[in-house]
């Protein structure tokens, strides 16, 4: 959805998947930009393409330990919303100096209460 809304937008996005069958299908679909957080060069890939696009969202569904690093990465003044936790991760870890010397956010988005404030707002 959100690759489809950037392409609307004219804006890009970069897709982060769990294995290489993901990033051939998202590619096989159009997609440029195409991570398998799996890689082992998968930080250091999205630290360069973020940098080089100035990508400064990150939407996290996954919420696991290794949001830590994609923080480290992440260019000045990014904003992290983390809308699910598919990890199953109870606590994460974050580098107090990365998100006070590079000026990141951190915030949370539950899209069920939203559809539940949508779904009452009709009634």
């Amino acid at each position: 959805m959100v690759e489809l809304l950037g392409k609307k937008q004219s804006i890009p996005v970069i897709n982060i998947v769990r294995n290489q069958k993901q990033v051939e299908m998202l590619r096989q679909l159009g997609s440029k930009y195409v991570l398998d957080s799996s890689d082992p060069s998968f930080i250091k890939d999205l630290g360069a393409i973020a940098h080089d696009l100035r990508a400064t969202l990150l939407f996290d569904s996954v919420c696991s330990r290794q949001l830590e690093e994609m923080c480290d990465v992440l260019p000045s003044g990014s904003l992290v919303i983390i809308y699910g936790n598919l990890s199953g991760e109870d606590q994460i870890m974050f580098k107090p100096r990365t998100l006070i010397a590079n000026s990141l956010k951190i915030s949370g988005f539950y899209l069920g209460a939203r559809q539940r404030r949508m779904v009452c707002s009709k009634i």
